[in-house]
């Protein structure tokens, strides 16, 4: 008989196929033990018990978990005021809670690469707590156990200084003060040459260029759409406590622009639609041109679809926000003014009732660059 299993295929596709089940049940052998709910009942009550607004990383090796016994251990409090334990983020503690190694080190800012940081070292045979303002995650065999998303003080820093869900309306005010700085609305916009280009292409006479400039300076860029929804995501990401913010595809492979997934699970939808024109695609013409009859209604009954397909499915959504970039070169009144509700149907009616038309975001090019 081979015993040799590093030569038997049909053994090794065997442990493969169980590798999630073997490692779940090692996982749960350590997570059940005395010592590991001793030790995880005492950072906790630590956490709570102790002013502690920071981070730490205390590993303790499977062997030490599996030996601790409440007996031996002395009051986890002491840990504060053991200076080691003040001056050090990485910290080894024994089955007896003795600092028994200790490391001042820099760790990555962003959660993600902490995260991958953290489960390898669980992955060498030590349990790892990562204890996070008032949380604990921790990590057995590289399995992420964690009660909060983050593993930095950046992140979860910043994620604190975020406005609630319930304030999009205001952050929606914020975006739209944002794109009236240079650096933001130029991205919407072709450039000074590409327009000085256009003349060339539609053979404009040299000496009408500045008129042709200033005239076709609001010329946005191919598929402004996508400019448009990426950048309202990330600003949206960036002021928003939120834990989502994607696109969303139906089965009908329809694209949903943005949805925001908050704490409970719970969804909002926003719709992104510009008036105005665009440049053509090989970018030697003038392009797409949208108005007001694209939004008003076209746009309205599209996201009341939107809202009905989710609804059918089970989806929770809780406010679903028609969003309009309004590029136009005249200062025309917002896209949604007298929109009459009554030529909704009966289900759009439903629907219609958590949907809101956030007034135009105005995009202008004050010094086309």
């Amino acid at each position: 008989m081979d015993f040799n299993f590093k030569n038997n295929p049909v053994f090794l596709n065997l442990i493969k196929d169980k590798e999630e089940q073997i490692l779940a049940r090692t996982n749960n052998e350590i997570q059940d033990s005395e010592g590991f709910k001793i030790i995880f009942a005492g950072l906790k009550s630590m956490l709570k018990n102790n002013a502690f607004s920071g981070f730490k990383a205390i590993i303790m090796s499977e062997e030490d978990i599996m030996k601790v016994k409440i007996e031996d251990i002395a009051d986890f409090n002491n840990l504060f005021a053991d200076e080691d334990f003040s001056y050090h983020n990485l910290i080894t503690l024994n089955h007896k809670l003795f600092i028994i190694d200790k490391e001042r080190r820099s760790f990555p800012s962003d959660s993600n690469e902490a995260r991958a940081i953290f489960s390898e070292i669980s992955q060498k045979g030590f349990v790892t707590f990562i204890l996070i303002k008032k949380q604990i995650n921790y990590f057995i065999k590289g399995v992420d156990n964690s009660e909060s998303p983050f593993f930095s003080l950046t992140d979860i820093n910043r994620y604190n200084k975020k406005r609630d869900i319930n304030e999009i309306n205001d952050v929606f005010v914020e975006y739209q003060e944002s794109i009236k700085e240079r650096r933001n609305y130029c991205k919407f916009f072709i450039e000074l040459s590409h327009l000085k280009s256009l003349r060339e292409d539609l053979q404009i006479p040299r000496d009408e260029e500045e008129k042709f400039i200033k005239a076709h300076k609001h010329l946005l860029r191919n598929k402004p759409e996508d400019t448009f929804r990426d950048d309202l995501r990330l600003f949206l990401t960036s002021h928003l406590r939120v834990f989502q913010v994607k696109e969303f595809l139906l089965e009908n492979m329809r694209r949903l622009d943005i949805f925001l997934y908050d704490e409970f699970g719970e969804i909002y939808l926003i719709e992104v639609k510009w008036v105005g024109q665009s440049i053509h695609h090989l970018g030697k013409k003038l392009g797409t041109i949208y108005d007001s009859t694209n939004i008003n209604p076209d746009a309205f009954f599209q996201t009341m679809d939107y809202l009905e397909e989710l609804d059918n499915k089970g989806q929770n959504i809780v406010r679903a926000y028609l969003i309009v970039f309004d590029a136009r070169q005249d200062d025309l009144d917002d896209t949604g003014l007298n929109f009459d509700s009554n030529i909704l149907t009966e289900s759009q009616t439903k629907h219609y009732r958590k949907f809101n038309k956030v007034k135009d975001f105005r995009v202008i090019n004050y010094h086309a660059s």
